[in-house]
């Protein structure tokens, strides 16, 4: 009886990822048809499980030798919006459209906890000793234990627009653009413990759209604005840029480090198409043009000497690529509603 029960839960697992996922072969398109949500996805601590949203639903794969397994479907009542893994890479939280904020662990696919965390579309998430939530057009980062109590707030100077825990886990990083105009932006980092402010950028600058803390450089922060990238000391508050391949018409779509930091991913979004390039060092070693679409999202997994790099297009594909090459090795097309 148990094995039966256990083979009725695999078919209802494989029938729910085959709903909610086509996969192809690199290089051909999805159906036609209007653009999906804003789909989302974020690599687990260790690199090996990637959490990806779709319609209602957040699905985890287990990766290994460029291939992606499904392991968990996790339902969510609303659309979601956003993703952050514990530090420990048990558990995913998942901000929705409805502002909702739901824990769930991933082994057993069990939802730990869930509270109406904001009347607003959740827009951030971030892990580290608690879990901070944002949501779209509000100036406020609302804080829970890791159990679902509230746990402070911190007020901001404008809509926040992104967040991200230093490797202390207590350290914030929070930006946004200045109330009232979408062409000025702030990144300050915060104690989350004491809800206090410790750094301000205090330079001009666009609005932060991302922040990354750099691997390898645990007091330092990069950020992204749409037209360019720049890493920030805030102790010095001395910065450097980091070339994006920007020109006139190009905007910034996304970066991100490998966990060493020895190889850096960058994508750009233009009127003709898009673009990820792959850097070691000074030096580009790879590049990729996902076919018609943008680039929204990249991220690296496969951590050691198997490296690989996701990207996440505006058309919902998920492309997975070589990390030391940028040639594409599998992609999967999300569904749409």
């Amino acid at each position: 009886m148990a094995a039966m029960r256990w083979t009725s839960c695999c078919r209802l697992l494989a029938a729910l990822c085959a709903c909610l996922l086509t996969l192809v072969a690199p290089g051909e398109g999805g159906p036609a048809g209007a653009e999906p949500p804003a789909f989302v996805m974020a690599w687990n601590p260790s690199g090996d499980q990637l959490a990806v949203t779709a319609p209602n639903a957040v699905i985890v794969y287990a990766y290994a030798n460029f291939a992606l397994t499904p392991m968990a479907v996790l339902l969510i009542p609303a659309m979601p919006s956003a993703l952050a893994w514990s530090p420990s890479g048990g558990r995913v939280a998942v901000g929705d459209g409805a502002g909702g904020l739901t824990v769930w662990e991933v082994a057993s696919g069990r939802q730990m906890w869930a509270v109406a965390a904001s009347p607003a579309p959740i827009r951030a998430v971030a892990w580290g000793d608690r879990i901070a939530i944002t949501a779209r057009a509000t100036e406020l980062v609302r804080l829970f234990t890791p159990f679902g109590q509230p746990d402070g707030e911190i007020p901001l100077s404008g809509p926040i627009m992104s967040l991200a825990f230093g490797p202390d886990g207590r350290q914030l990083a929070i930006g946004g653009a200045v109330r009232g105009t979408y062409e000025q932006g702030y990144a300050e980092i915060w104690d989350s413990a004491t809800c206090t402010r410790l750094y301000a950028y205090r330079a001009e600058m666009r609005p932060a759209s991302r922040l990354a803390w750099l691997p390898g450089a645990p007091s330092q922060v990069a950020i992204l604005t749409r037209y360019a990238l720049f890493v920030w000391e805030p102790s010095t508050d001395a910065t450097r840029p980091v070339d994006m391949r920007l020109a006139e018409g190009v905007e910034a779509a996304a970066f991100a480090w490998s966990e060493d930091g020895n190889l850096f991913g960058g994508a750009v979004n233009h009127d003709a198409g898009s673009l990820l390039f792959v850097r070691r060092g000074d030096r580009e070693i790879g590049e990729f043009r996902p076919d018609g679409v943008t680039i929204r999202e990249i991220g690296w997994g496969g951590h050691g000497a198997q490296a690989v790099i996701a990207v996440l297009d505006g058309g919902g594909a998920l492309h997975l690529l070589d990390g030391e090459s940028a040639i594409p090795r599998a992609a999967a097309i999300l569904n749409r509603p």
